[in-house]
């Protein structure tokens, strides 16, 4: 999904702002650059540049990550590319 997300629907990259590790869970806080280069949520590809805020929230088991969630603000992501998110 994110190799989808990061080189085919977007051409993008994560800026990362911080990230907190406390015990068995761990957080990354930043930001999604990138352009709108393919079908996205049924969008064909805009062109348009996004930033859009991004946080990614583990599970830790012995120093491995054993879940992640993803945490994006589609509303935000589709306002830039121009769709009402409603």
């Amino acid at each position: 999904m994110l190799e989808y997300f990061y080189r085919g629907a977007f051409e993008a990259t994560a800026e990362p702002r911080a990230t907190l590790v406390d015990g068995d869970h761990a957080t990354w806080e930043g930001t999604f650059v990138g352009r709108h280069t393919g079908d996205f949520m049924g969008v064909a590809a805009t062109g348009k540049d996004v930033r859009v805020p991004l946080c990614v929230t583990y599970d830790l088991h012995d120093r491995r990550i054993t879940a992640g969630r993803v945490y994006l603000e589609v509303p935000t992501l589709l306002a830039q590319l121009g769709v009402s998110p409603g």
